[in-house]
């Protein structure tokens, strides 16, 4: 019974690969490890670039809306001073007249939009929208 043990045991130790053969196989499978690491960092880098990229430009076109925004409230903000103006009780006898007072308010949307549309060109001469 021992005899039969010993000899199992011995046939497993020879059926064991040498440890040159366990030592080249950890290297090949570290090896196969690495460059698919290496791989999936290469590609995390890229995709990260990308979104950068993506996020760049989606943060240029919210800058340009607001600097557009920006200037039709300038623009509007103009034409609020004019009503304000003409508002603080002045006695230039145009309050009178239903006439003055459409002529008026249109000059002053004509005036902002002209003041908003001059603004505009300026900017994409100078290449800043």
């Amino acid at each position: 019974m021992f005899g039969q043990r010993l000899f199992h045991f011995h046939l497993a130790f020879l059926a064991m690969p040498p440890a040159a053969a366990w030592n080249n196989s950890w290297k090949a499978r570290a090896s196969a490890v690495q460059s698919e690491a290496e791989r999936l960092l290469a590609g995390a880098r890229d995709l990260e670039e990308s979104i950068g990229v993506s996020l760049s430009a989606r943060r240029y076109e919210v800058n340009r809306l607001e600097l557009t925004l920006s200037i039709g409230s300038f623009a509007a903000a103009i034409g609020a001073m004019i009503a304000g103006i003409f508002g603080m009780n002045m006695k230039s006898m145009l309050e009178m007249s239903v006439a003055s007072f459409w002529g008026i308010s249109g000059a002053i949307v004509v005036g902002c939009i002209g003041v908003f549309v001059a603004i505009m060109r300026y900017t994409r001469k100078k290449r800043i929208l």
